[in-house]
């Protein structure tokens, strides 16, 4: 009796050392999984105000809710937007948009410029042509990157030459001419003018910055920090269990388990992290249909170059 009693109590210490070291490998695994939540939560709270108002953002190659074009002109323009995208050197992406009635159209453009992100990003080689038909006025906003090739004076002459064709209501007649003309510019333009200006997607973004700064220095924290002192813990607390350096396959297998269950949930909330923080600005892709290709914005940005006229 007396020696099953020394066993009894030779083994409870062990029994607690287990549990205490599965109670810290628990709060390892909530402190990661909880410090990955925050930073999804920053995340999506940084990433909101690039999403905000998403009225303005453009989905599509031609925007026209009013159906001020028919359908076949529509699909005839989305189409040549999509080849001029394709075959004008520097490639560069022309946008249509017949919202109805802005309070502002200079603003619209460029708000819509910004959150679409028209053109390829560092490029900025994108242009918008907008059409404010109840209140008949037209502006064309001309990406950075663009802004060498096309003048103000330049596109001005573009919505002067189309003046003809908007007062008299053929309005398929007048936006086709203006990107035919937009095209024809940038055919002829010098290389070394597309694409050369100074981009505003180049410069630091403030708020990606300090995510980037501030995961960095959490998963620093977490790899050099707290990794080391809870493996050196783990450690000593093997050597107290198993003197002899003897580890029963039973209990390998069930560390194995929890390594492998611990860095899936680390990959996972990483993964998250970097899905949640990776649409960027103006970035995403939008059906075109057709033969006309989807639209795509590049994260391409917009100084409010160019210019508006009225008719």
């Amino acid at each position: 009796m007396s020696a099953r009693v020394a066993a009894l109590y030779a083994s409870q210490p062990v029994v607690c050392a287990e549990g205490r070291e599965l109670s810290r490998l628990a709060c390892v695994i909530r402190l990661v999984a909880f410090v990955c939540l925050v930073l999804c939560g920053l995340g999506a709270a940084l990433a909101v105000p690039a999403a905000a108002d998403d009225g303005v953002v453009l989905r599509q190659w031609v925007t026209d809710p009013q159906n001020v074009l028919s359908a076949d002109e529509n699909a005839a323009l989305s189409h040549k937007l999509y080849q001029i995208s394709q075959t004008v050197p520097g490639n560069p992406q022309i946008v249509v948009s017949l919202p109805g009635h802005v309070d502002d159209i200079s603003l619209y453009a460029n708000e819509a410029f910004h959150k679409t992100g028209i053109g390829k990003k560092g490029v900025d080689n994108g242009l918008l042509v907008v059409l404010d038909i109840p209140d008949r006025q037209s502006r064309i906003e001309v990406g950075y990157g663009l802004e060498g090739a096309l003048t103000d004076l330049q596109t001005n002459e573009i919505l002067q030459a189309a003046k003809p064709a908007l007062q008299a209501g053929q309005y398929a007649q007048a936006v086709n001419g203006i990107v035919d003309a937009l095209a024809n510019v940038l055919t002829h333009a010098d290389p070394a003018d597309i694409g050369g200006g100074t981009s505003a997607s180049q410069q630091p973004d403030s708020q990606t910055d300090a995510m980037e700064a501030l995961i960095g220095l959490v998963v620093l924290g977490l790899l050099f920090v707290l990794l080391p002192i809870w493996l050196i813990r783990r450690s000593r607390r093997r050597a107290a269990l198993y003197p002899g350096g003897y580890v029963p396959p039973e209990v390998q297998a069930e560390r194995s388990a929890k390594w492998s269950f611990f860095l899936n949930l680390v990959l996972n909330l990483l993964s998250i992290i970097l899905q949640s923080r990776g649409g960027g600005r103006g970035g995403g892709s939008f059906g075109g249909g057709g033969s006309s290709g989807g639209f795509s914005g590049g994260g391409g940005d917009s100084g409010g170059g160019g210019s508006q006229n009225s008719w």
